[in-house]
């Protein structure tokens, strides 16, 4: 998604006077790094000790759809659709505008 930002910007508006400095893209890469390594702490706390997140099937995918009983399912839920689901979206949007 940043490679897609970086992207648009350059692409779509290339007489812009705001390019993303080093400074912008060190911040973004970190942030990117700290949100990933947030989103994956609650499984590995003494919370989601019961959760069985990714042993729930025979892929080791943390999204499990055929059990809604297990009480991880709402954050592979949170994770796996709605995060990663509107990070593709933005990125997809992102591309369009670029090649429109």
């Amino acid at each position: 998604m940043l490679l897609t930002l970086d992207q648009v910007q350059i692409v779509r508006y290339p007489k812009s006077q705001y390019r993303f400095s080093a400074l912008t893209s060190a911040v973004a890469v970190i942030l990117t790094w700290i949100f990933g390594f947030v989103a994956l702490v609650p499984p590995l706390t003494p919370v989601g000790r019961g959760w069985n997140v990714f042993a729930s099937n025979s892929l080791c995918l943390g999204l499990d759809l055929q059990s809604v009983e297990d009480p991880g399912w709402p954050y592979s839920l949170t994770v796996f659709v709605f995060i990663i689901g509107t990070l593709y979206l933005v990125t997809g949007f992102g591309q369009l505008s670029i090649y429109r």
